[in-house]
């Protein structure tokens, strides 16, 4: 049976609209341009992606594709540039697009289907691939100097999907940090950590720092916000944090400590301590 919906859809943009010159951004957009879903083994599901042109639109055609994902270490997706089909997270094996071509119409919208049927397998529970949509439209404009362009448009829809039954291994590691040095109480000290998702399904993570002085007193926090996106297995993270300017630190030798959390519950996945010397 083939389950319809019944997933998390964002009707929203997600992906840059690319301008040949200065021209108006292209008048489509898309719902369902993220689909999230638990899945069984075995189970076949059909997600939809609709692209809905403006009446003053004229028609384009647009070519789609869906692939294994990259994640940059500011947590945003892209389509992998070389085939990583056969990636144990790879969702872009088992699921297919119902056209690879889409001619878009005016004043209405055109659909795109994800089908696919989940594999009863012992690969791991979380499954990951990126729908690309992309084409140039046929409004055609003229730049100051009277040469023609057209307007790029692209779409990168994420497919996230956990298949149920599986043992869910959320587990992380710190691979790299950088402490900024402290130069006096106008300037911030900061904190770069590197951190790399080592189970096998996504999460979103919170970045927490704290300075102790030689007494173990907590002197000063910093902490950044839960990630906007989830960071998918293999991949890793990069979480910025900054002490407020005004910290007066006395010479001596401060203990920074680090951690990077699962944002829903707080489960701390790393730690990693580091000095900061004062003179």
């Amino acid at each position: 049976m083939i389950r319809l919906g019944n997933v998390f859809l964002v009707s929203t943009l997600i992906a840059i609209t690319v301008l040949s010159a200065v021209m108006p951004v292209s008048a489509i957009t898309a719902t369902g341009s993220f689909i999230s879903d638990t899945v069984y083994p075995g189970e076949s599901v059909s997600y939809k992606i609709g692209l809905i042109t403006s009446s003053t639109e004229p028609a384009s055609n647009l070519s789609a594709t869906i692939v294994w994902a990259d994640q940059s270490l500011e947590g945003g997706l892209k389509a992998a540039e070389e085939d990583s089909e056969d990636s144990p997270y790879s969702a872009a094996d088992f699921l297919s697009l119902s056209t690879d071509t889409l001619r878009t119409v005016p004043g209405e919208e055109v659909k795109l289907l994800v089908e696919g049927t989940i594999p009863d397998d012992d690969g791991p529970a979380g499954r990951y691939a990126a729908v690309t949509i992309a084409g140039e439209s046929a409004k055609i404009g003229e730049t100051s100097g009277g040469s023609k362009v057209g307007v790029s448009v692209g779409f990168l829809v994420p497919v996230y999907l956990t298949i149920s039954g599986k043992e869910l291994i959320q587990t992380g590691e710190i691979t790299d940090t950088e402490l900024s040095e402290y130069t006096g109480p106008d300037e911030p000290i900061t904190v770069s950590t590197t951190f790399k998702n080592t189970g096998n399904h996504h999460y979103r993570a919170v970045g927490v720092s704290i300075i102790k002085d030689q007494d173990e007193n907590v002197v000063a926090t910093a902490s950044t916000r839960a990630t906007a996106r989830s960071i998918i297995p293999r991949y890793s993270m990069l979480f910025k944090m900054s002490f407020e300017s005004g910290l007066v630190l006395e010479p001596g030798t401060y203990t920074v400590d680090m951690a990077v959390a699962m944002s829903d519950d707080g489960t701390v996945l790393d730690t990693e301590t580091t000095e900061l010397v004062v003179v």
